[in-house]
């Protein structure tokens, strides 16, 4: 029941309609909640004031179908959001909708998920983006800008034997905004095939090889440049890259090792390498003309990979997770196209000295380093944040969170600055069978 409640505070997702409602499941089962957000933060682009007022909605609606063999799952998520309300400010309206199938069968699973989203989303580097990899923080922050994504995926998961285990899936991304070229849209495939190998039930060894490719829609052939400057400047220095365009391939390959030492603690390490492939046009124009020089690059690299993560849970006044995670690896940047390697630290700190009640810390950063080209050296990212959250019914969660960040990408040009946030939410939720 505790563990249910403490998965209402972070409602929503599709992923909530599937657990909270498994025992459900024998049928069709629905979920429905609605969070409801207000908090202060520094000032952000598009705002009015000395610092940025939110207020956001995010309700949810959810049905599941099916028992334990064959599960089809559909969830409409959408998140407005009302910046400077009192000023009448600018609205983001974000549309999202999830479907997940699975079909179980004696040796194998097969898995469909389909993700789709579009309207305006904000932007910032306090708010991750649901296409980073957890404990991923981006540097960039540009507001409300139009957006959309479409995510699919398709696996299956097959007992070989008692000890051993294979994972395929593949799919295809499309994100990105259809205006600010500051998120440009980049689509691609990817691809994963994982092998488990469990001698005994405290050591695991997972074999993972991925592939992914990402091409941005802002093709050479479809640029279009930004128009003369008026008045004109001087003869000679108006020649300048009006935008790069990109096509990037990654192939990884990575043995991890994980082994429990009792029921409380763990300790998991990965190691690998990965080739990358970039191609880059550099689009120019030239001179007082309409004239454009398009110049080419392609760029191979090598780059190693790296991860522990160790975990411990104790009773101390309630219980008490402490989890650490370091990666070292490449990191796709959505807004400049580069993959650079970069280096990751998060710390976390979770606490619940009720059942009602449970506090969480969060400390980390991200770091690109001087390895391969290093386009974007320099870069890096360091925040934390502290959440407290109060369940004091089964449908109903109160929760205070406060969030901060440093950022700078002198690649770019973009200097040093600090970002705060400090908030309070509350999540009413109604879920049963039909």
């Amino acid at each position: 029941m505790g563990r249910g409640r403490h998965a209402l505070a972070r409602l929503p997702g599709l992923a909530v309609l599937l657990v909270a409602n498994a025992a459900l499941a024998q049928g069709t089962a629905y979920l429905v909640s609605a969070r409801a957000e207000v908090r202060t933060r520094n000032l952000q682009p598009g705002s009015l004031g000395a610092v940025t007022n939110e207020v956001e909605l995010r309700p949810v609606a959810g049905l599941l179908w099916g028992g334990d063999a064959t599960r089809l799952g559909v969830s409409y998520q959408p998140v407005l959001l009302l910046r400077d309300p009192f000023a009448l400010g600018p609205v983001g309206l974000l549309h999202r909708a999830l479907l997940a199938f699975s079909q179980r069968g004696a040796l194998a699973a097969f898995r469909l998920d389909l993700d789709g989203s579009w309207g305006i989303t904000d932007v910032s580097a306090l708010r991750p983006a649901d296409t980073a990899t957890p404990g991923s923080i981006e540097t960039r922050t540009l507001g409300l800008v139009p957006y959309v994504r479409t995510w699919g995926r398709l696996g299956v998961d097959v007992t070989l034997t008692r000890r051993t285990a294979l994972s395929l899936d593949g799919g295809y991304q499309l994100s990105g905004s259809p205006e600010d070229l500051s998120l440009p849209i980049q689509h691609g495939p990817f691809a994963t095939t994982r092998f488990t190998w469990r001698p005994d039930a405290r050591n695991t060894f997972t074999t993972t090889v991925l592939g992914a490719h990402a091409e941005y829609f802002t093709d050479p052939t479809l640029v279009q440049l930004a128009p003369v400057p008026d008045p004109l400047p001087p003869e000679g220095l108006d020649e300048r890259p009006i935008v790069r365009t990109h096509r990037s391939t990654l192939v990884q390959g990575t043995q991890a090792f994980d082994h429990s030492f009792d029921s409380r603690t763990s300790l998991g390490v990965a190691a690998g390498v990965a080739w990358t492939r970039e191609q880059v046009w550099y689009i120019t124009r030239v001179g007082l003309t309409q004239d454009t020089n398009i110049t080419e690059s392609l760029f191979r690299e090598l780059l190693p990979v790296a991860s522990a993560t160790v975990s411990h849970r104790l009773v101390a006044g309630g219980a008490l997770e402490l989890r650490a995670t370091a990666r070292l690896g490449p990191f796709s940047d959505r807004f400049t196209g580069n993959i650079y390697e970069r280096l990751e630290a998060l710390a976390q700190v979770r606490w619940r000295p009720t059942r009602l009640v449970e506090a969480t810390g969060t400390g980390g950063g991200g770091w690109a380093v001087n390895i391969g080209r290093a386009e974007q050296v320099g870069d890096r990212i360091v925040y934390g944040d502290a959440r407290v959250t109060w369940t004091p019914a089964p449908w109903l969660a109160v929760q205070g969170d406060a969030r901060l960040a440093w950022s700078e990408q002198p690649s770019y040009g973009i200097p040093g600055g600090l970002q705060w946030l400090v908030g309070v939410a509350a999540t009413v939720l109604d879920k049963g069978a039909l």
